[in-house]
């Protein structure tokens, strides 16, 4: 029983000096010195900047796209699927030349955009279409001829 217990505690013990360890950012350099280890967080906050990485932005490149007969200018490395969103007419134009130059997300963006324009189209059709028949359908108004005598003249 008490061997047991002595494991345990020795075991538990190991484990709390290898999360101190971990921690406290131990060396892998296997020099164990108090020396090393002091001088180390030093050396470390005095070379290292406390900024954050950022990627510079990427250069732009325009395209000009027709959409309903206005020229509008398109920054290629705006196109995301909330750009592709609000601006469907304009993704959806964009030629297939310079889709292939997209990452595949603004792709598949695009694509999306082309989806759902066609839809737009589609349902503004059938809605011409069904005001048209109507119009067809709708009887001409005859005009009444009034009997004589009741004009007012």
């Amino acid at each position: 029983m008490q061997r047991f217990l002595l494991l345990a505690v020795a075991l538990l013990a190991g484990v709390v000096l290898a999360a101190g360890v971990a921690a406290c950012g131990g060396s892998d350099s296997g020099d164990d010195s108090p020396a090393a280890k002091t001088a180390e967080p030093a050396a470390t906050t005095a070379t290292a900047p406390a900024t954050t990485a950022t990627r510079p932005k990427p250069p732009p490149r325009i395209v000009k796209v027709e959409v309903d007969g206005d020229a509008r200018e398109v920054d290629l490395n705006a196109v995301t699927f909330p750009y592709c969103r609000k601006r469907t007419a304009v993704c959806s134009s964009l030629e297939a030349s310079d889709v292939k130059t997209l990452s595949p997300v603004a792709q598949r963006a695009v694509a999306e955009a082309r989806k759902r324009q066609a839809q737009r189209e589609a349902r503004e059709a059938a809605a011409a279409e069904a005001a048209r028949q109507q119009q067809e359908q709708a009887p001409e108004p005859v005009p009444q001829e009034q009997p004589e005598g009741t004009g007012t003249g």
